[in-house]
């Protein structure tokens, strides 16, 4: 490959490429990189996927290392595969620098970068309060990391409290939209009807990967609640996952689960927050969630759980209402106060929009991205 190029080099190194909160955020800054000072290459470590496969339409260069989910022994050995077929891609390209996303690609990419001698900066996108191994690996390798990005200060300072990073090495760069596709101000009566929504139901929603970070089984005990008082709710539950068959046995044993409606991935998330009333977010743990700041975007109210970067996109009391993770009836309680008043609900949706323009803006994200890789290659020795 050509290395003719005065531009400055990114190689984007990310675990997978499907449609997930870290991908979406991947996608928006490699597409608004300033073209005539920055050339992004993307590589995925799993086979491509729906933000793999939007990416290569976009023109952009990106590469799959095709690697599988296995453990074991037979897993060291894909994983060692896989990092020699990074290491190659690297040779190849000969980045200035390389981004890395997600945990897997955060361990591999920044050996890479170590052994070919290219700064990396490493992308923290959740509070992991699960795997603990995480932090270990993460401080272990840190030496091989000239700079990382936290998605907000929450995570920033778990992080560097479990992780045992150096203060200085990380940086607050937050999540950013795109506010355009969430334009949008009359809800589609097709898409109701196809989703299942009737005419009179009053639309709960939440969107994201169904596993047990996002707390849904908690949101289905407070819905059920939130139905003795408001039988017209209807509770979308957006997205696909391996809780996705146990929240339907759920919903079943409940009794509810003709009140629950589960369409699988959707790629019309705007169009569905249009018809929404009131978004919630139960999760357990969180870093900077995309969903939330989606349906801020669409001028939509949140109930959200004090997880991760939360308290940092809303504002309690004015854009929504936040409240402990695992509990129940808190997060009924706040379901229900925003049904009960409507018009209060809606000033807090559009405090929410103009929150989400004013702070979150992408490009606001992809200036500050820019910064920090102009700061780490000229710390080393490297003008861009």
């Amino acid at each position: 490959m050509s290395k003719t190029s005065d531009k400055t080099r990114i190689l984007y190194v990310i675990t997978s490429s499907g449609i997930g909160g870290a991908e979406k955020q991947l996608y928006e800054l490699v597409n608004r990189l300033d073209k005539d000072r920055f050339e992004p290459f993307v590589c995925s470590l799993k086979p491509l996927g729906g933000i793999g496969e939007m990416l290569k339409n976009e023109g952009i260069a990106i590469f799959s290392l095709d690697m599988p989910d296995v453990g074991g022994i037979r897993g060291m050995g894909v994983t060692m595969r896989s990092i020699y077929r990074l290491l190659m891609l690297t040779v190849s390209l000969s980045p200035h620098l390389i981004h890395t996303w997600l945990f897997r690609a955060n361990q591999v990419g920044r050996f890479i970068g170590w052994v070919q001698d290219v700064p990396v900066v490493s992308s923290i996108r959740v509070q992991e309060v699960e795997k603990g191994y995480h932090h270990t690996c993460d401080g272990k390798t840190s030496f091989m990391v000239d700079h990382y990005t936290a998605v907000s200060d929450e995570v920033r300072d778990f992080t560097i409290q479990k992780s045992k990073l150096k203060p200085e090495k990380i940086t607050t760069i937050v999540n950013g939209i795109d506010m355009t596709p969430f334009d949008i101000t009359t809800p589609d009566a097709a898409l109701a009807g196809q989703l299942g929504i009737q005419p009179g139901d009053r639309v709960l929603t939440t969107v994201g990967r169904l596993n047990r970070q996002k707390g849904l089984p908690v949101l289905l005990q407070a819905f059920k609640g939130v139905l003795d008082t408001v039988p017209e709710a209807r509770l979308l539950v957006v997205g696909e996952g391996e809780e996705l068959e146990p929240l339907k046995t759920m919903a079943r044993e409940m009794g509810i689960e003709q009140r629950v409606l589960f369409p699988g991935l959707r790629r019309d998330i705007p169009a569905i927050l249009a018809r929404t009333e009131v978004f919630v977010l139960p999760s357990l743990w969180e870093g900077m969630p995309n969903a939330v700041l989606e349906a801020m975007a669409t001028g939509r109210p949140v109930v959200a759980t004090r997880v991760g970067g939360v308290s940092e996109l809303m504002v309690e009391g004015e854009t929504g209402v936040i409240v402990p993770p695992s509990d129940a009836p808190a997060l009924q309680q706040a379901i229900l106060a925003m049904l009960s008043n409507p018009e209060q609900a809606r000033l807090m949706g559009e405090k929410g929009r103009e929150r989400a323009m004013k702070h979150f803006d992408i490009r606001l994200t992809v200036r500050k991205t820019e910064e920090l890789y102009r700061r780490v290659l000229k710390q080393r020795g490297v003008e861009v």
